[in-house]
């Protein structure tokens, strides 16, 4: 990544939205059981991060291609007004319209969330694209704990980076006034409710 570009990216996630969970899913298992949860979809990703990318001379457009061997994927493309792009692609599956057209919006917003940092939840996209249901419930649950854990994260770096404008993100500096507060504990031993309290502290201030 080059350095117009990545100077933008990073007062970009400095500013970097809480994007709405505000839809909701339920997803049926192999025992006969299901499960729900909430997330946000590609709207909700794209209406929340595209006025900030904007703000700092950036955007994002996706585009469908073919590879070598007959399949296709989607490359996404973050851009910068100085002409620099980063890049990034996922695999696209499926044999009908629909099962094609659910992995392109999974494939947009996963690489949308990749490129930019903003962090997007599982939904049942994925279910459609792959044509076939989750059959691991714990696996699933793992998944789950790990995204909420890795967005707590996120909002605690965000809140950070706000207190501290106009200067480069130090983890480090954040890790030790972590560690200051939480008997030595570092950043990445703290579990999801422990940093979205510090968040939630670093917000206050």
């Amino acid at each position: 990544m080059t350095s117009t570009l990545a100077t933008a990216l990073v007062a970009f996630q400095a500013e970097m939205p809480t994007v709405t969970k505000g839809k909701k899913a339920s997803v049926p298992t192999k025992t006969g059981g299901s499960y729900s949860y909430t997330y946000a979809d590609l709207a909700d990703v794209t209406a929340a991060g595209i006025p900030v990318l904007r703000k700092h001379g950036l955007s994002f457009t996706s585009r469908p291609r073919r590879c070598d061997g007959g399949d296709y994927e989607l490359e996404g493309v973050l851009m910068h007004t100085s002409g620099e792009t980063s890049t990034g692609s996922l695999p696209l599956h499926g044999r009908t319209p629909q099962e094609l057209g659910s992995a392109l919006t999974y494939a947009r917003r996963y690489l949308f969330g990749c490129l930019t940092g903003i962090v997007t939840d599982d939904d049942d996209d994925a279910q459609a694209a792959n044509h076939a249901k989750r059959s691991n419930p714990r696996q699933e649950a793992e998944e789950r704990k790990k995204a909420e854990w890795t967005a707590a994260g996120q909002r605690a770096r965000a809140a950070w980076q706000a207190n501290h404008s106009g200067e480069a993100f130090d983890f480090t500096a954040m890790d030790e006034h972590f560690q200051s507060g939480h008997n030595g504990m570092r950043l990445g031993q703290a579990d999801t409710q422990t940093l979205i309290a510090y968040a939630e502290a670093l917000e206050a201030r």
